[in-house]
């Protein structure tokens, strides 16, 4: 798998990446999904994903839509030695329907 920077390169626009003792501290361009209308805020999204004990790490992001201006992406990295898991059941009841993601990415590293 690639990492989250080169697949999401031309979803993400990014203003600063900075370097401080191998921690890269990136700037997104934007906090806030506005899909449709309905304002989103990507941290909600991932703070659910955060509660599956076997995601590692999660980035939800805005993607373009024809359609609704924005829909939402996320990308999530799973604890060494976990199974794959639908997330999209997992996510069912816990969240809105707008606020699901309609891409959920598996990747080895963010």
């Amino acid at each position: 798998m690639k990492p989250f920077l080169e697949m999401a390169g031309s979803i993400v626009e990014i203003l600063d990446i900075l370097t401080m003792k191998d921690i890269f501290i990136l700037k997104l361009k934007d906090f806030l999904i506005i899909k449709g209308g309905e304002n989103i805020y990507p941290s909600e999204i991932e703070n659910v994903f955060y509660k599956h004990s076997s995601v590692s790490e999660c980035a939800v992001i805005g993607i373009p839509d024809k359609l609704l201006g924005e829909d939402i992406c996320a990308f999530v990295k799973l604890k060494e030695g976990s199974e794959e898991v639908d997330f999209k059941e997992f996510l069912s009841g816990k969240i809105a329907g707008y606020k699901q993601p309609v891409k959920i990415i598996m990747i080895d590293e963010i």
